[in-house]
């Protein structure tokens, strides 16, 4: 039998190769594009492809903060009531008044995290950025069954890549500042409603991540008549037992080594009348006696009274006034431990 030896011609590989060269070209050209200051400030913020409104928000200022102290001292994540209720500038003044030295934090607080999935931002976050303390803001709303829509956000591939789950599209989402305009690109025409969101936020969120909330609420604001569905849902409020695991995955974070303080965020008493005082000593008695059993640093704020009158927004959120009296008590509070430098 005769047997056939396939030659290949090199001007074959011509054409293929030099596609292969200008399209790696391109892409150079587009990425360094992309970095330029006068070409991002032309741009709407880029996106690492999360589907949580705020979550690019917080990123870009953050990674801007880094680029500008080298480091932040301390993170904070939550809920609403952390992106309302943490005023860093309020805090780090208050700390720097007391210890004589600067304190840099950020403020990660995105609507609707529940416990179970801020044990997941607080790992992204200590791969990540690696601060001297990781603070997790919460109330007793947070543990309640029915809280949360913040798992997509930690599934996406950007979010992956930080917690060791490596792919091509979370490694492009890292480290290609150009595929994050084409992720922004594809949320704007996919999800117009979350894209409005952003856009809107855009111009509240200030330069550490707090997003100030100018509203009054008066008593009788806060004591209106709850709606059907608030009272109901008060009425059903129990501690869930996933909320409770993320409570133990946060505590599995100290233990490896993670620095992590869980600070009880205030609310208005009405909130409280309305769940009924039985079911917040509930939360009381699961949260508070495991963080005793464990070890798991907790500041409980509701006995100390640390909101003025006109300082709440609503039912579950403290305003301008509220946010700064409550975060200068924490940074006071903090100066008065060994969590941070200088305290």
């Amino acid at each position: 039998m005769q047997q056939h030896t396939l030659k290949l011609d090199p001007r074959h590989l011509v054409l293929p190769g030099a596609a292969v060269i200008v399209a790696l070209l391109l892409a150079a050209l587009l990425e360094g594009a992309a970095r330029l200051p006068p070409v991002q400030a032309a741009l709407p913020p880029p996106s690492v492809g999360a589907p949580h409104p705020f979550m690019d928000l917080k990123v870009n200022r953050l990674d801007a903060l880094v680029a500008e102290h080298g480091e932040v001292d301390c993170i904070f994540v939550g809920s609403s009531v952390v992106d309302r209720g943490i005023d860093i500038v309020a805090l780090a003044a208050a700390y720097e008044a007391a210890t004589g030295e600067p304190l840099t934090c950020f403020n990660f607080g995105l609507s609707r995290t529940s416990v179970f999935d801020a044990a997941s931002l607080l790992a992204l976050l200590d791969a990540r950025y690696n601060p001297d303390l990781l603070v997790y803001g919460t109330s007793f709303r947070e543990f309640d069954s029915g809280f949360g829509n913040t798992a997509q956000t930690i599934q996406v591939a950007w979010s992956q890549h930080q917690l060791d789950n490596p792919s091509l599209s979370g490694w492009l989402a890292e480290n290609a500042m150009a595929y994050r305009y084409i992720l922004a690109g594809v949320l704007w025409l996919t999800q117009p409603a979350t894209w409005e969101e952003r856009v809107e936020r855009e111009s509240i969120i200030d330069a550490y991540g707090y997003s100030p909330e100018y509203t009054v609420a008066t008593r009788e604001d806060l004591y209106a008549p709850p709606s059907d569905y608030v009272q109901s849902a008060a009425a059903s409020y129990t501690v869930d037992t996933t909320q409770m695991d993320g409570l133990r995955a946060i505590n599995t974070l100290r233990e490896a080594g993670v620095p992590v303080l869980l600070v009880e965020i205030p609310l208005p008493d009405v909130t409280y009348e309305l769940v009924g005082e039985d079911a917040y000593q509930d939360f009381r008695t699961q949260v508070g006696g495991y963080t005793q059993q464990t070890g798991l640093p907790y500041w409980e704020t509701r006995a100390l009274d640390l909101v003025p009158p006109d300082g709440w927004k609503d039912r579950g959120h403290v305003n301008v006034v509220g946010a700064e009296a409550f975060s200068r008590w924490l940074g006071e509070r903090l100066a008065q431990t060994d969590l941070l430098p200088g305290g």
